[in-house]
């Protein structure tokens, strides 16, 4: 659980916990076929204006300041991450939040057990997953696509070595096709508040994202959906 949790489990609230393995029970995972970036086009494909890299300078009731001018209007809704939130609403101390490197390797060869994730709990890497076999337009025909997720400071060599043992094969001729250094892929939410966190934090100033319920995708998702709720 270490892929899923970013740090040593143990060190999960219970309810977190609890919380995710359920979705996992109860869902189905999945990838979009175009990337993740699908989901977030998707949604935005719905909205009539959009200010995009645009400077807020300013959110208070009512109103929106920024490098676009001034925008009124009866709701605010902050869905950003939350460094940027604590930052802009003054919220308080920001909380930890975690880091991970996910690590996209390539090669035509065949791979054992490739329809499954790729676990050993001594190793390095927190999983590894032949990824073009969940979305097979990730990769090119004939080309094998590998992600991998680690947690800690690693060397691109040292990548290959774990590789070569969790997936009992010669790695040396694989290609690095990406790196990507994420600062904050989690927030570690080690405090005693609810898990659900009231949305609204002044009159008609909201914050949504996985800061305010449980730390995944799962989780900023159901923090939106309760925002619109609470809006409308």
């Amino acid at each position: 659980m270490r892929g899923v949790f970013l740090t040593d489990p143990d060190l999960i609230r219970t309810d977190i916990a609890k919380e995710v393995m359920r979705s996992f029970i109860l869902g189905r995972p999945g990838i979009p076929s175009q990337g993740v970036g699908a989901l977030t086009q998707g949604m935005s494909d719905q909205v009539l204006k959009l200010n995009l890299s645009a400077r807020v300078d300013e959110v208070k009731q009512g109103s929106v300041r920024g490098n676009f001018g001034t925008i009124n209007c009866d709701s605010v809704v902050v869905a950003t991450d939350l460094t940027t939130a604590a930052q802009m609403l003054d919220l308080g101390p920001i909380p930890k939040t975690l880091s991970s490197t996910t690590w996209y390797h390539s090669t035509s060869e065949e791979l054992i057990d490739g329809d499954y994730l790729a676990l050993d709990p001594k190793s390095p890497l927190v999983n590894s997953l032949l990824i073009s076999n969940v979305a097979r337009s990730y990769a090119p025909m004939g080309i094998n696509l590998i992600s991998s997720t680690t947690i800690a400071p690693i060397s691109e060599s040292e990548v290959r070595k774990a590789l070569s043992k969790i997936w009992q094969c010669e790695t040396r001729n694989w290609d690095l096709a990406a790196r990507y250094e994420i600062k904050q892929s989690l927030p570690f939410r080690s405090d005693l508040l609810v898990l659900d966190r009231n949305p609204e934090i002044a009159n008609g100033i909201f914050v949504a994202g996985d800061h305010r319920s449980v730390p995944s995708q799962n989780g900023a998702m159901r923090s939106g959906r309760k925002v619109a709720l609470a809006i409308i």
